[in-house]
């Protein structure tokens, strides 16, 4: 029974790391993804840098909030 239980604690264990490690992929990609999209919009040729200060300031907002 003790052998059960060892082994019960170590899966759960193992469990929660996969679990960390998903999150923090999904966070990355997600990070990854915006920075490409605030790329690409500062560096269009039609953007001007006021524009590039009002995204960044609206992402800021709504990353701060969450």
């Amino acid at each position: 029974m003790l052998r059960l239980t060892e082994q019960a604690t170590v899966l759960k264990g193992e469990i929660r790391r996969l679990e960390r490690n998903q999150e923090r992929e999904n966070a990355i990609s997600n990070m990854e993804y915006l920075k490409n999209i605030v790329y690409k919009v500062c560096c269009n040729e039609a953007s001007d840098l006021w524009n590039c200060f009002e995204i960044y300031h609206l992402l800021t907002a709504k990353l701060s909030s969450d």
